[in-house]
């Protein structure tokens, strides 16, 4: 029996920007200089010059797989800790926390839905299945059903608890990499 394999932190960057009074978005993106250790695992394969590949990249531009967000909730679902650095100027962590549980709450609602239209629809696609040769449209809508739930299964896991989200303050970040410098 091989023994699990330790999974790293998810490091993300986040900002809050209030587009209306009242309607405040989080804004996600990458901690620049690092290795992205939970790449996706049909990522991790490369993508490939086949037929298949093609069809996955291409539904990938038209869902937004590739934003810095999507990346990050289709990875959560393997991480158990997930590492939030904000702007100093970001509000206190009581709010950031209410901030964050309505941010998980709406994107379950949001993704189960997009699975269950994707799974609706795929229904008459089976009828494709008579044709002879890959029943592309079910591949694509099966793909997009996949992506939906491994989002969901990591916004659940978030919501809940099970992935210890750790909030930190860039300011913080940059002290520590200071320190650090100053010992080598």
């Amino acid at each position: 029996m091989k023994p699990p394999k330790e999974v790293p932190p998810l490091r993300v960057a986040a900002r809050f920007r209030e587009e209306t009074p009242g309607n405040v978005r989080i804004e996600w993106s990458k901690i620049e200089d690092l290795e992205d250790p939970l790449a996706d695992d049909l990522e991790e394969h490369g993508s490939g010059s086949g037929f298949f590949y093609k069809i996955k990249d291409w539904i990938d531009r038209k869902i937004g797989a590739h934003h810095d967000e999507t990346r990050m909730l289709r990875r959560l679902h393997k991480s158990t800790l997930l590492e939030i650095t904000f702007p100093e100027d970001q509000p206190d962590l009581e709010l950031v926390q209410k901030r964050l549980n309505d941010y998980w709450a709406d994107r379950q609602s949001r993704h189960f839905r997009r699975m269950v239209l994707a799974g609706v629809v795929m229904i008459p696609s089976l009828l494709l299945t008579v044709i002879p040769g890959p029943n592309v449209v079910g591949l694509g809508l099966t793909y997009i059903m996949w992506h939906h739930w491994r989002i969901l299964q990591g916004t659940r896991k978030a919501a809940s608890g099970t992935i210890h989200v750790e909030l930190k303050s860039l300011k913080v970040l940059e002290s520590n990499e200071t320190m650090n410098n100053d010992r080598s």
